[in-house]
């Protein structure tokens, strides 16, 4: 019996092992990042390289920027990579040029389409493409070669559209087409149907906004400028608005404040603001006052002011502010004695021309 117990106790040992080792889980693979990001799935010394199309394709950046494609050890956009992108699909960026995906006209157009935006996107192009061919130029005016890669809006883009005939938007203004011109929307069909046929803040408007925009009736658009009509009557101006000067602008009427009138303000005495202001010009024009912080928009009437006015204010003799050469609209110092002998240099010590950026200040 102890014979056979013995026999049975190998037989089982030989079939049993007298214990089970852990499981060995895998070395870990130093490019576990890089392969789900990039490709780059392969240890090759101290560098991760990928080895295939297969390790590209799975990657982050295949899906994300059509960086698809096996070559030297990386994952580039291969010419037919973009277009299952999503930077095709989120953002446009359709085509192949020169190694990356970018947004064509025609991908510009198509996104806008798709999003029912008015959004300016900006595109690019192939060097071999020209901007007139494309679907952004015949739809958005995209037509004008602006950098070696993208397309811009262009005179003949804008004249082009729909919406030149359309509202009178035959203009380029930079990111948009609009109405810079009331014979652009005299010929428009909209001034045929509507009456809208003057240009104003580059849209074409008709009888009841010149009313509102100019305030009352009477009114005509020149120019983008609300203008009295030729041999108006200021009279009327002069007793409400003590407008009584008649001054011509191409032919038509604008009403100012008269120099007297300017002169009698408090502000004049104080300020330097004694001259009735006849007009300035938008930014793009030629200024035709000193002060070009009154250039940016179309300015009438008001009174502003001039150097010997600023010469002669209180504020000279209290701040230094002397001098009209300034770009701000208020009298400035421009010169370190009007700091010196001003009442803030006395009474303050504020004694030194001190430069903030667009005009000078007097300082300590």
């Amino acid at each position: 019996m102890i014979v056979r117990g013995v026999a049975i106790a190998v037989v089982v040992a030989a079939f049993w092992p007298l214990s089970v080792p852990a499981q060995q889980s895998p070395p870990k693979n130093p490019c576990e990042r890089l392969c789900s990001q990039n490709g780059r799935c392969a240890s090759v010394g101290s560098t991760c390289v990928a080895k295939s199309d297969a390790d590209c394709q799975q990657s982050v950046r295949c899906r994300m920027h059509g960086e698809c494609t096996f070559r030297d050890g990386r994952c580039l956009t291969g010419k037919n990579d973009c277009s299952g992108s999503e930077a095709c699909t989120e953002y446009g960026a359709c085509t192949w040029m020169r190694g990356v995906c970018r947004t064509s006209c025609d991908d510009a157009a198509a996104l806008k389409t798709a999003h029912e935006s008015d959004e300016l996107i900006s595109c690019s192009r192939d060097a071999e493409t020209r901007c007139t061919e494309t679907v952004g130029c015949v739809q958005y005016g995209l037509c004008g070669s602006g950098t070696a890669e993208s397309c811009e809006l262009s005179v003949d883009g804008c004249a082009g559209l729909p919406g030149c005939a359309e509202r009178g938007a035959c203009s380029s203004l930079e990111l948009f087409c609009g109405a810079r011109t009331n014979a652009e929307c005299q010929n428009s069909r909209a001034c045929k149907e509507a009456g809208t046929c003057s240009a104003y803040e580059f849209e074409c408007i008709g009888p009841a906004e010149i009313r509102e925009r100019c305030g009352g009736d009477g009114w005509i658009i020149h120019e983008r400028q609300c203008v009295r009509p030729p041999g108006y009557d200021c009279a009327e101006e002069c007793k409400t608005k003590n407008r009584c000067d008649a001054h011509a602008f191409d032919g038509y009427v604008v009403c100012i404040e008269t120099a007297k009138y300017c002169q009698s303000q408090p502000a004049c005495k104080q300020s330097g603001w004694c001259k009735a202001h006849v007009k300035s010009w938008y930014s793009y024009n030629k200024c035709q006052y000193a002060d070009e912080s009154l250039c940016g928009e179309w300015v009438y009437g008001g009174c502003i002011k001039s150097e010997a006015d600023c010469a002669n204010s209180v504020g000279c003799t209290k701040s230094g502010n002397c001098s009209a050469a300034s770009p701000s609209q208020y009298c400035r110092p421009t010169k370190a004695r009007h700091c010196a002998q001003s009442q803030i240099c006395k009474k303050e010590g504020q004694c030194k021309l001190l430069d903030e950026s667009s005009y000078f200040i007097c300082g300590d």
